[in-house]
């Protein structure tokens, strides 16, 4: 009699896995593939993380990134070279926070995964819809009315107390300061103004009221748009005979114009301490006079 047992081994087939004792149990229990993310769900993802992004820059009022670069990164972490454009346009087309600052970074970084402009498909209510839903844009804290009224009441009295001009310069020095950074996060909301009116480009009526949407937005904000209100009055001229310039859209593009008729916030751009206390400031207006609406109403004339 042979003394030896004989023990046989079964090798697992290649490429089938080796069950592993679940430390749970005395069963067997298998590594599970996940199934990689659906498109909808990455744009889901991406625009968590550009929200976590924007708070953090908003607390320490900063923007986190100054180009469009999140999508880049985003996507060669997930292993992908593109998300569907369409999909991507769905998203940045509706607002995607209330608060303006979050929903313009957030849209603005969607600008590097290329949503796709869906041209003449876009109907009109659905443009009226999107500039309706485009973030506002940051207050200039130089039209502050109490500050305003402040130097407006020291200027009357003609001297003030050393404490008071000291006050003042310190006020003043920071709303200065904080213009500047106002001025740098407002950078998201322009930008996707701009996107927009590049790609409405082939329809010069589109183009022209994202124009006056961008018009409307500085001058709402308490900023400074004498660059932009003298844009539109040379585009509206060169588009004078243009022939896909309908009658219908000369009229619409006159109303939307002279809605604006009115806009209008005090601006104080310097303020200075001169002798014996005297205080002096120089003083700007952001807004649309009705002579400035009616050279466009003009121009826009067959």
């Amino acid at each position: 009699m042979l003394g030896a047992f004989v023990a046989l081994c079964v090798l697992p087939a290649m490429g089938e896995r080796t069950p592993e004792k679940s430390p749970a149990t005395t069963g067997w229990s298998y590594a599970v593939a996940q199934p990689p993310p659906s498109d909808a769900a990455l744009v889901n993802k991406a625009i968590a993380l550009l929200t976590a992004e924007a708070r953090q820059g908003q607390k320490e009022n900063r923007l986190p990134r100054q180009e469009t670069t999140f999508a880049a990164e985003f996507l060669r972490e997930h292993g992908r070279e593109s998300v569907p454009g369409d999909l991507v346009w769905k998203r940045f087309e509706r607002r995607t926070n209330r608060d303006a600052f979050i929903d313009a970074y957030v849209r603005w970084q969607l600008l590097g995964f290329n949503p796709a402009w869906p041209g003449d498909s876009l109907k009109d209510a659905d443009l009226d819809r999107l500039i309706e839903e485009l973030p506002a844009l940051l207050p200039n804290p130089r039209t502050d009315r109490a500050f305003i009224a402040r130097v407006n009441d020291a200027i009357r009295r003609q001297q003030v107390s050393d404490a008071e001009a000291q006050a003042i310069r310190e006020a003043d020095a920071a709303l200065t300061r904080r213009a500047s950074e106002i001025n740098n996060l407002n950078r998201p909301a322009l930008e996707i103004r701009r996107w927009l009116e590049r790609s409405a480009g082939e329809s010069t009526f589109r183009a022209h009221l994202m124009r006056l949407e961008r018009v409307r937005a500085l001058v709402s904000a308490g900023w400074n748009a004498e660059g932009p209100k003298r844009d539109i009055l040379r585009r509206f001229e060169e588009s004078k005979r243009h022939a896909e310039l309908t009658d219908e859209h000369r009229a619409r593009l006159a109303q939307a114009a002279r809605s604006m008729i009115g806009l209008r916030a005090p601006i104080v751009t310097r303020v200075g301490i001169g002798n014996e206390n005297a205080v002096e400031a120089q003083f700007d207006e952001a807004a649309v006079y009705d002579f400035e609406v009616n050279e466009w109403v003009r121009a826009l004339a067959r």
